[in-house]
């Protein structure tokens, strides 16, 4: 038996994409015992899936502060002890899944003889066994997850993304979308909101879409997003010419999950939650331009638009003074138009137009490659 140690601390969205570790070490070592160490926004993914045994908390806030105080012993005490807590737990790998200098260290904590991990900026070999080279531009999502997978002898077809939740949890739910009328109703999920403003798309965007969605196809559209966003969503809800259900700030990160995986659709930007549409099988449309994580999904129901402008991806230093070109000229009839792709024929209203007119007069839509779930 294994006891192998998944290191990836943050963001949202990079959590659910290395969530395949999970499945992938198990595929190599089926009685496994998995624990995952997280920082405590990501860690409600984590907590009600039964493959992880255990789900360890960093509490950095409370290093930092310490650090910046200056109290240098009982920092050194409160690593020591939770050097100690790792140590209990006798692990025989440690997966650096992040590849910065605070994952690595972390990994070299806990004890494990064979640490590999994901190359970075920093000197992150200092704590690794073997450093694995990462290829930012690398077109398939958790690329560089696969090839940690794949360093530990698991197979790219182990690699499965999800995010079980508790029976609890759907419960809560379904009582949450019975409150809006969406019981057993089909509905689509928008993911609006995400870190940085280049990353959005724009306000009458999302209008228009959700008015077509409503008139065309008779679909009720859920927003979802966290408690910092719902100043943004209130806006929304009061410009859009069709009513929104507004579960903005309503729901945990957990039945934020469980309200996509029952979702018929979703389409949002560069954001945690679209990533989670993507890893729960729910047709999606991602929505890319000044990011670009990955081009092609692995999912034959999810699919990538990014413009590939001559400046995308621009990531923290756009240049286009505000304009963000790469997010404006994505239309909401292209993004309508490959969300219908993605769905059978004549499934819930959609008519299942054909995507052919948009990809050869719009050459600049760079489409995912679509292949079947692995």
């Amino acid at each position: 038996m294994k006891n192998v140690l998944i290191v990836r601390l943050s963001a949202i969205g990079d959590v659910v994409m290395a969530s395949g570790l999970i499945t992938a070490v198990h595929a190599r070592y089926p009685d496994a015992k998995i624990t995952w160490l997280v920082e405590p926004a990501a860690s409600a993914l984590l907590k009600e899936n039964p493959a992880i045994e255990n789900v360890i908390i960093w509490p950095k806030k409370d290093w930092l502060s310490l650090w910046k105080n200056k109290q240098w012993r009982q920092l050194f005490n409160t690593i020591r002890a939770f050097r100690r807590q790792l140590h209990a737990l006798n692990f025989d790998i440690a997966l650096d899944a992040q590849g910065i200098l605070k994952s690595s260290f972390l990994s070299w904590l806990s004890g494990a003889k064979v640490r590999p991990g994901l190359s970075g900026k920093e000197p992150v070999w200092l704590f690794h066994t073997h450093t694995l080279k990462k290829d930012h531009n690398h077109p398939v999502i958790s690329s560089e997850y696969i090839q940690l997978a794949e360093h530990i002898g698991a197979s790219a077809t182990d690699y499965v993304m999800d995010l079980p939740y508790a029976q609890s949890t759907e419960q809560k739910v379904d009582a949450q979308l019975a409150e809006h009328g969406l019981a057993g109703r089909p509905y689509v999920v928008i993911c609006p909101f995400t870190t940085r403003p280049q990353k959005y798309w724009f306000d009458e965007h999302w209008q228009a879409t959700v008015t077509e969605l409503k008139q065309r196809y008779d679909l009720p559209v859920v927003i979802l997003g966290g408690p910092g966003d719902v100043q943004h969503a209130a806006k929304l809800c009061a410009q859009s010419a069709e009513p929104l259900v507004n579960l903005v700030g309503k729901t945990s990160l957990t039945e934020a999950v469980a309200v996509i995986d029952k979702a018929a659709a979703l389409i949002g930007v560069d954001t945690g939650l679209t990533h989670v549409g993507i890893a729960k099988h729910t047709p999606t449309v991602a929505i890319f331009g000044s990011t670009r994580p990955y081009l092609e999904t692995r999912s034959a129901s999810a699919s990538v638009i990014y413009l590939g402008l001559s400046c995308s991806p621009c990531r923290r230093k756009p240049s286009c003074v505000g304009a963000y070109t790469c997010m404006k000229n994505i239309t909401p009839e292209q993004v309508l138009t490959r969300l219908v792709s993605l769905v059978p024929e004549g499934w819930l209203g959609f008519e299942g137009e054909s995507e052919s007119e948009d990809r050869t007069s719009s050459q600049t839509i760079i489409p995912s490659q679509q292949v079947e779930p692995l």
